[in-house]
């Protein structure tokens, strides 16, 4: 999901879990819209919530929050106080949404509501606060949250980039791989050359522990553009670590990685691996096809239709059948790549196959 996508979603999504947490900030003397809504629809209700003043509304939200919780009021109509509270996030100061990010570090739901707060303020995420920044550094905080932290704020000075590289070498895996990619979202440069050391510490010292965020990083590099040896390294490398007893979720990692190579030989080395399971060899084979289709209009050897014929047994693709038909008739002798069934193939590629998914051809010559 795209981040800037996240707030909309999100926000009703959230907005439920909030209703059975919250906390409480005693109200005085104010305008009040929770307990007053009979007989008024939800448009106007929202209209009242905008009318009203900052403070106000923020004790309203409290007390509408709190009711909600213990069962007082209709998690329905509560949802009001959310979106509106999601439109009015620009109102609120960074030490007004910190003060209950950290308010609510014990729950989830509440402290991400914050959180997504701050992001609304900040859509552009480029801004970030000492106070976020310290938590970020902060050792008791959870890594889960340190996560979700990293995508809703910006890293621009020294200091900040400096906290993310930081979280490139957190133990946990998942914040790791998070900062990596956020690293490589702000400063390619820097991503690709922490990325190159870490290959270089695993070749060196055999330490693969942040070994596939490393390659992820450069396979998105290599999108870019990357010369034939260094796609060959990258594949030698992967094909090394799916041989390995690395954990199965990293590996099916390395085998997107692979697949969004968009390289032939990549295709190649997983399709032919013996600890690649089919399902990942399939999905692989569907959204490379049109590598497959390339080679069989272009000259093709014997090993590569053999290769294709290979792949049609794992998932027959109907937009293949002419092209292999073609370089099957035009080579007998790879007509025993399929033993003596390659008729039978190429009819359930024609009647039982699947369709291309022809939309990643158009996207990868654009």
């Amino acid at each position: 999901m795209k981040r800037n996508m996240l707030i909309p979603v999100a926000g009703l999504a959230l907005a439920t879990a909030l209703l059975v947490s919250a906390s409480v900030w005693v109200s005085a003397d104010r305008q009040v819209v929770w307990g007053h809504t009979e007989g008024i629809t939800q448009d106007e209700i929202m209209e009242k919530l905008h009318q009203l003043t900052t403070a106000d509304f923020l004790k309203d939200f409290d007390q509408a929050m709190e009711d909600i919780q213990n069962g007082k009021g209709d998690p329905e109509l509560g949802i009001c106080w959310a979106q509106v509270c999601i439109e009015r996030a620009s109102e609120f100061s960074d030490d007004e949404i910190i003060n209950r990010i950290e308010e609510a570090m014990d729950d989830a739901y509440l402290r991400q509501w914050w959180v997504e707060m701050f992001y609304q303020k900040y859509p552009q995420e480029d801004h970030n606060h000492p106070r976020l920044l310290k938590l970020l550094q902060d050792e008791h905080v959870d890594p889960s949250f340190k996560t979700s932290l990293i995508h809703f704020v910006g890293f621009r000075t020294p200091e900040e980039m400096e906290v993310l590289r930081m979280l490139t070498q957190d133990a946990d895996k998942n914040l790791r791989f998070r900062a990596m990619n956020r690293l490589n979202e702000i400063n390619q440069k820097a991503a690709v050359d922490m990325a190159k050391k870490t290959v270089a510490a695993y070749h060196s010292k055999g330490d693969m522990e942040q070994l596939p965020e490393a390659i992820d990083i450069l396979v998105q590099q290599m999108q870019n553009g990357a010369s034939r040896e260094e796609k060959d390294e990258i594949i030698a490398l992967c094909n090394e670590l799916l041989d390995s007893d690395l954990e199965s979720a990293k590996k099916d990692s390395l085998v997107y990685d692979m697949q969004m190579l968009s390289d032939l030989e990549a295709l190649r080395m997983v399709v032919q691996h013996p600890k690649v399971d089919n399902i990942m060899k399939k999905g692989m084979i569907d959204n490379n096809y049109y590598l497959l289709e390339e080679v069989l209009l272009n000259d093709p050897t014997p090993q590569d239709v053999e290769f294709t014929v290979t792949c049609m047994e794992l998932l027959p693709i109907k937009d293949l059948y002419m092209p292999l038909k073609t370089a099957i008739e035009a080579m007998p002798q790879t007509r025993n790549a399929s033993g003596n069934n390659w008729q039978i193939l190429l009819q359930n590629m024609q009647e039982e196959g699947v369709d291309a998914k022809t939309w990643l051809k158009e996207d990868k010559h654009r």
